[in-house]
């Protein structure tokens, strides 16, 4: 019998051997960061008349250092956020790195924005705490959005040796890493903010990703049964957060994005994928179109699919989306 292949996307080291724990992800994997931020500004340029929502805001992005993460950072600084807590694994390694200084020009023009590298590690209950009591003393009420992001993936089939491993050490992340998140930032959000974006990742990676509507194949069972329970937890975070607090919870499902890890599974097979920062604007773009309504007494969109794969997925998901998640109809009564 095979054991199943830990496929995991370090903060600050190559994938580790399969029969090593690996501590939390940061997300997905990097992409190219200048052309993703290029990209990013030039995007917000065109929709400029609407982002004037985004001035001013305080964001936690977890898992900011590279891929999906780095491009939510990059697309909210092009956006005049004002401050972006970036949640990563290793600060050292990103100030040595310049992780969130590595296109001089780019952030040369967005000096406004400042980005402060913040210890969160979703396998680390305690650092979910401390990031919340510094984020709190130090920006007290005027935390606007918290975008989950961090995540883990292992190969395993369900039948592998480790599978009962790799997939407790999947939910330890994937899924109970997002209800202490939830837990500790829902009230400094509720008194001021608007958003939890519950899971936000690429293709088996870690937001909820379309993995949590399906498996595919069985080498990601153990990671796909941690995103639809997490997707199952971010259904009651929509419906809790809203009553208590006022919060609009919202989940993004994408499919194949253009990054490392989609290189590495097939050099050819996803050249047509869309770069990371599509789930970054599929993200604002839902908050300003929900916003130049006007109506802050009804939620945002609750899933999103950012790009064309995770669309034609939605489609098919729409009619039950649309009864059981939007309208809370659980038996389409």
């Amino acid at each position: 019998m095979t054991s199943g292949n830990k496929e995991e996307k370090d903060d600050d080291d190559e994938a580790k051997n399969k029969k090593e724990q690996p501590t939390c992800d940061s997300g997905d994997d990097v992409a190219d960061e200048s052309t993703a931020a290029a990209a990013a500004a030039a995007t917000a340029t065109e929709s400029s008349d609407n982002s004037n929502c985004m001035k001013g805001k305080i964001i936690l992005i977890t898992g900011s250092n590279r891929g999906i993460g780095k491009a939510f950072v990059d697309t909210f600084i092009s956006y005049g956020v004002s401050k972006i807590y970036a949640g990563v694994r290793d600060i050292e390694a990103a100030k040595k790195n310049n992780t969130f200084n590595n296109n001089k020009d780019y952030y040369d023009n967005n000096q406004d924005v400042v980005v402060i590298p913040i210890y969160i590690d979703l396998n680390d209950v305690n650092s979910i705490i401390n990031a919340s009591k510094q984020i709190e003393e130090e920006s007290g009420d005027r935390l606007d959005i918290v975008i989950n992001n961090a995540g883990v993936l292992t190969r395993t089939g369900p039948l592998d040796d480790d599978c009962i491993a790799n997939l407790q050490y999947e939910m330890n992340v994937n899924v109970y890493g997002l209800i202490n998140l939830a837990k500790y930032f829902s009230p400094i959000l509720g008194r001021r903010g608007r958003v939890i974006v519950a899971n936000s990742s690429g293709n088996e990676s870690g937001v909820n990703s379309v993995a949590s509507l399906r498996c595919v194949i069985p080498e990601v069972s153990t990671y796909s049964a941690s995103k639809a329970a997490a997707f199952s937890i971010t259904q009651s975070l929509k419906k809790e957060l809203w009553s208590k607090y006022g919060i609009s919870v919202m989940s993004i499902h994408p499919g194949p994005i253009l990054t490392d890890m989609i290189k590495e599974v097939s050099s050819t097979k996803f050249n047509d994928a869309p770069p990371p920062s599509v789930v970054a604007e599929s993200l604002i773009d839902a908050i300003l179109t929900k916003n130049s309504g006007g109506d802050d007494n009804k939620q945002l969109p609750f899933m999103i699919y950012p790009d064309n794969k995770s669309k034609s997925l939605g489609k098919t998901y729409q009619s039950f989306a649309k009864i059981v998640h939007e309208q809370s109809n659980a038996y389409a009564e």
